[in-house]
């Protein structure tokens, strides 16, 4: 049983959380707004792989960070009070102060133009970065003061196993059109949106860095994922993660109607083997709950512990019956 409903609610729930803006490619030149100014570049910027690429001394500049350049150790150096971010040609590991961050994409240069990041710039200096799917379009500017959302896990404030089903995921209802959501979410920060998916970060659960996907069928939302964000490098950490979300889950909504565990790898299932045996598992692994609320047209709520080849990862969706129904008669 178990089996064929995971069959056919992994693609559903990856399919909304996992097709994020890093598999989003332009078809035309991307436009980069910062505090509300187009910036202008001798070299377009260029997506690879998910990160967008930009010629360093217009951006650098306008956020008002001191250029120097190193040509004996290729290395680009912006500098302002109380931020040191230093980028090297053809290494993934930057120095921003006294910490060395990990990079998607090297700094490179082409037709003699230094290209960095640019998300990992902008963030460095406490900015917030939006991608807009639709203008091929990225918005730079301050971070919202109020910071990370920290979420209880429930949908709707006071829905709980005593009352109808929950109508809304976060502070969005069911049905509502994809601008109505944007200007609903005022908590995480968007970091992209197709035609029918809008994605945010800066979200909290129980702890857990989480990634936020909305879904929509015919500009009506149908349902909601939160994505783990952050990546373990002990796998039974995930374990820890999937169970503190269905503590909570269950005391929100009672016993899970559905409760299973499908994995032939004995190292998560017991925890004893060593760090080392524990990061290199590969075998399949899956832990599953699921909650049904409200009736025919209430939400369906489902936590997911997914993980082989070494990839691992904790999700949650909720669903709208009604709407989700509404979008498969069409």
């Amino acid at each position: 049983m178990f089996k064929r409903v995971k069959k056919a609610l992994v693609p559903m729930i990856l399919g909304a959380s996992l097709l994020a803006p890093t598999h989003v490619f332009a078809e035309q030149p991307v436009k980069i707004f910062l505090d509300g100014q187009q910036l202008s570049f001798v070299a377009d910027p260029f997506i690879e792989n998910g990160t967008t690429m930009v010629p360093f001394r217009p951006v650098f500049e306008k956020l008002g960070l001191k250029i120097t350049w190193n040509p004996d150790s290729s290395m680009v150096v912006g500098e302002k009070s109380g931020l040191v971010i230093k980028l090297f040609i053809g290494l993934k590991t930057a120095l921003v102060n006294d910490k060395f961050p990990k990079l998607e994409i090297a700094p490179k240069i082409i037709n003699g133009n230094t290209f960095v990041p640019l998300r990992f710039v902008a963030e460095a200096t406490g900015k917030q970065v939006s991608w807009d799917g639709v203008t091929n379009s990225i918005t730079i500017g301050e971070r919202p003061q109020a910071g990370s959302s920290t979420d209880s896990i429930h949908p709707a404030a006071g829905a709980n196993i005593n009352n109808t089903a929950p109508t809304v995921f976060r502070n969005t209802y069911w049905g509502m059109t994809m601008s109505q959501v944007k200007e609903a979410e005022k908590e995480a920060s968007l970091i992209g949106s197709t035609r029918d998916l809008i994605f945010y970060e800066g979200v909290s659960l129980s702890n857990i860095n989480m990634t936020v996907a909305y879904k929509f069928s015919n500009d009506k939302l149908v349902s909601g994922t939160y994505s783990q964000s952050n990546k373990h490098t002990v796998n039974n950490d995930y374990i820890t993660d999937y169970n503190s979300l269905k503590k909570e889950l269950t005391t929100q909504y009672g016993t899970p109607a559905t409760d299973s565990i499908f994995g032939s790898d004995p190292v998560f299932k017991n925890g004893s083997a060593s760090n080392d045996d524990v990061a290199a598992a590969s075998e399949p692994l899956d832990y599953f709950a699921s909650w049904d609320i409200g009736g025919s047209d209430g939400t369906e709520i489902f936590l997911l512990l997914d993980g082989k080849d070494y990839e691992h990862g904790v999700y949650v969706m909720f669903k709208s019956k009604k709407y989700a129904k509404d979008s498969r008669k069409k």
